[in-house]
């Protein structure tokens, strides 16, 4: 006699069986989500970062380099239209699509340290069913309905490394993005300080032309005088009237040159061209005298500056990425466990009701890929010589920019010392030659020339000025330590 159909397990046992698998999951992704963030995962970011991926970055906002608290990046403005260092540093930080970019970057790399850290974790899968199967056959119909469900677990137990190495190199690629958002922070700062002081450095040689154009037309006037009194000639007007009509066009040309300036300034800050500005002022330190060597600087560069962090890092990524490619092709093991109530997902609806468990445990043996692997491994390897390769020019043009910024400050500090001794030389010859022009001891070659080397003069102190603040700040950049903290003090150049 058949046997009526039985249930292979009670239902209460069954359901209680089915709870406790996902119970077990749940619990094991707990912990191995614990053990993959290195650390205790705080409840509140469980949802937004469970694997703690993300390093403790600017997540409400940019945070400059050396600051703790992000920067106040609300709409940009110039306070009473007067424009400082300080706060045209902090608007371009806000502004500047790249500090953004490579803000997104680190996302974006921290996302595949996630994926990498995952693969450490169980893969739970659940699958649920309700279906009505209706047949007719001689006139005799029947229709069935029913329920079916399964709740599968896989979790790979050993792969030789193969997760580790990949953990790794992600791992390096996040450092990598770190040290490539504090770069670009970093060069944006340069940039903007550049833009700063050429700007400044502009409105000072229109402020020289302006007052050598009054020089030139106090000289035309003079000699137009002279001339009128019979003590002058009209060759003299003439060419009095020549150096006027030059310190003129000099001066138009200073005041082109300050607008542009001033229209790219507004641009790497981020405000429009037509919103009208001027520029805070800053005060002239004591002449700095440099302390360190280049030698000393250039070992400051090699062991922080950012873009050599983010090459060192890049490689390491890709060499983990070669060990992680000569791994795959080892065997893994693996651990899996299903229940399925009333058939399988492949399967149509049973009349039966049936419960089915699983467990088993699975050993891959790659045998053989077609040479694939071989060439995978060829390929990591290039890489690897290319990042090698990248970080040796990193070097050095690490090496060069620290170099060329210590020549800066060497010719700053001395320029500046020879500057000011030349305005007030300039400055006693054409007032001696304008006195005895007046007198008539002088001719008007004699004042022209005196005029036209005060001119000079004072370009070349207004032009030492600007070099002196930029050349600190310069000098930080290219050692990788520039701070917002040091932008107010550009005389501390021997610290």
């Amino acid at each position: 006699m058949t046997r009526p159909p039985t249930k292979v397990i009670a239902r209460s046992r069954g359901s209680k069986r089915l709870t406790d698998v996902g119970v077990a999951a749940i619990a094991s992704l707990c912990c191995a989500a614990a053990l993959a963030g290195d650390g205790s995962i705080a409840a509140h970011r469980w949802g937004d970062d469970p694997l703690q991926s993300l390093p403790p970055t600017d997540d409400e906002g940019i945070v400059a380099p050396g600051e703790r608290e992000p920067l106040d990046c609300r709409e940009p403005s110039v306070p009473d239209g007067l424009l400082s260092l300080s706060t045209a540093v902090t608007m371009a930080l806000c502004s500047n699509p790249r500090t953004r970019q490579s803000w997104l970057a680190i996302r974006a790399q921290a996302s595949a340290l996630g994926q990498a850290r995952s693969a450490y974790l169980p893969k739970i899968n659940a699958w649920a069913r309700v279906s009505s199967d209706a047949s007719s056959t001689s006139g005799n119909s029947t229709e069935r309905q029913g329920a079916s469900a399964s709740v599968s677990v896989a979790w790979r137990i050993w792969d030789f490394g193969v997760r580790e190495e990949a953990v790794e190199a992600a791992q390096a690629l996040v450092t990598a993005a770190l040290a490539s958002h504090d770069a670009a922070l970093q060069e944006t700062m340069s940039l903007t300080i550049q833009s700063f002081f050429d700007t400044q450095a502009a409105r000072a040689t229109r402020a020289g032309r302006a007052r050598s154009e009054a020089i030139a037309r106090g000289t035309f006037e003079a000699a137009q005088r002279r001339e009128a009194s019979g003590m002058g000639s009209g060759s003299e007007t003439l060419q009095a009237k020549t150096a006027m009509l030059r310190a003129r066009l000099e001066l138009a040309n200073a005041e082109g040159a300050f607008k542009l300036a001033r229209i790219s300034l507004a641009n790497a800050v981020g405000i429009r061209a037509d919103n009208y500005f001027d520029l805070a002022e800053i005060e002239l330190p004591d002449i700095p005298q440099l302390e360190r060597t280049l030698a000393t600087w250039l070992d400051q560069a090699e062991a922080s500056h950012p873009a050599l962090a983010a090459a060192r890092a890049q490689l390491s990524a890709v060499k983990a990425q070669a060990k992680k490619v000569s791994k795959e092709g080892m065997p893994t093991l693996e651990a899996s466990a299903a229940y399925y109530r009333n058939g399988r997902p492949d399967q149509g609806l049973s009349g039966v009701p049936t419960r089915e468990q699983q467990v088993g445990v699975i050993l891959n043996v790659p045998l053989f890929d077609g040479f694939e692997r071989l060439y995978r491994e060829r390929a990591a390897q290039v890489q690897v010589e290319d990042r090698e390769a990248e970080l040796n020019g990193v070097s050095l043009r690490v090496s060069l920019e620290v170099a060329q910024a210590h020549a800066s400050a060497v010719t700053a500090i001395a320029a500046l010392e020879v500057s000011q001794a030349l305005v007030e030389t300039a400055r006693a010859s054409n007032s001696s030659s304008r006195r005895r022009y007046d007198r008539g001891a002088a001719d008007m070659l004699e004042v022209l020339s005196t005029q036209q080397a005060l001119t000079d003069a004072e370009l070349l102190h207004a032009q030492a000025r600007a070099k002196l603040y930029s050349s600190r700040l310069r000098v930080l950049a290219a050692l990788g330590q520039l701070r917002t903290s040091e932008i107010l003090h550009p005389d501390r150049l021997s610290q």
